[in-house]
């Protein structure tokens, strides 16, 4: 015979005791057979959704649709209605990433930089030396380029934070209240990529293309011009401000993927 489990008088998660349906310590809903019914499951599945869904298509209309207001909102403490800039920002580089296929970047992307062939001659020269395959050799060098360019796109935005407070700590004192601007700025850029990335593969081949750029670069151009309007004021000084913000941020990205080019060229050697 089949006997049911009694509720629990101890909450399991932090073993404070329940003094009703909901520990006053951790706040963790006292279990009991219902909840472990297929029609809760259900109705907790179709809640999760809808509230997930409700905060996603916010976020998102708020990113596209209105640079700067997002950042705004979480400013103002306005949050509850929106995903947390750090999750969005995680979402929106694996996103990129998917869009991709073989990663952010890869030998094929490496070798379509180098007209002078140097790079394809000393991975063969690697491989002789190693006695491994050359195929071997690439996947190497593709794992440790994707490292180096994974860990730039991390430290991005505290960069370019670092760059926001320099230009507009009038405005806002705190490091990390620009540290949110740059968030959902690189969120954006990620966003526009994961798009532009698969229709430039179309178009042109597989593997990142250079050709993405004509897509990204004047998108992210006007959307910080429109952020910083935003966010930080509409003078003459902003926009050229605003300026300076567009190009640093993309010289960081430039720059991370010179440094992971630079260090795998150098590896195979």
């Amino acid at each position: 015979m089949l006997v049911k489990n009694a509720e629990p008088t101890v909450c399991p998660n932090c073993e404070a005791v329940y003094e009703g349906q909901y520990c006053n310590a951790c706040g963790q809903k006292r279990m009991n057979e219902h909840d472990k019914s297929l029609g809760h499951f259900f109705h907790e599945m179709f809640h999760e959704i809808v509230h997930l869904d409700g905060r996603l298509w916010s976020t998102v209309k708020a990113l596209l649709f209105a640079p700067g207001t997002l950042t705004l909102a979480h400013w103002q403490g306005r949050r509850g209605a929106f995903i947390g800039p750090v999750r969005l920002f995680l979402t929106a580089i694996a996103l990129n990433y998917l869009a991709l296929f073989s990663g952010p970047l890869d030998m094929r992307t490496l070798e379509g930089y180098d007209r002078s062939g140097l790079v394809r001659k000393n991975i063969e020269n690697s491989a002789k030396r190693r006695d491994l395959p050359v195929p071997v050799i690439e996947n190497e060098l593709t794992r440790s380029l994707q490292r180096v360019y994974s860990i730039g796109q991390y430290l991005c935005p505290f960069a370019l934070a670092l760059w926001l407070w320099l230009l507009f700590r009038k405005q806002q004192p705190y490091y990390t209240d620009h540290l949110i601007a740059a968030l959902h700025c690189y969120s954006f850029f990620f966003l526009a990529g994961a798009v532009a990335t698969p229709i430039s593969q179309w178009l042109f081949g597989s593997g990142a293309n250079p050709r993405t750029a004509y897509v990204t670069v004047p998108l992210m151009f006007f959307y910080w011009l429109l952020a910083v309007r935003t966010l930080y004021g509409r003078s003459v000084a902003h926009v050229f401000k605003a300026i300076t913000v567009w190009a640093f941020s993309y010289l960081l990205i430039i720059a991370t993927m010179a440094i992971g080019i630079g260090l795998t060229v150098r590896a195979i050697k």
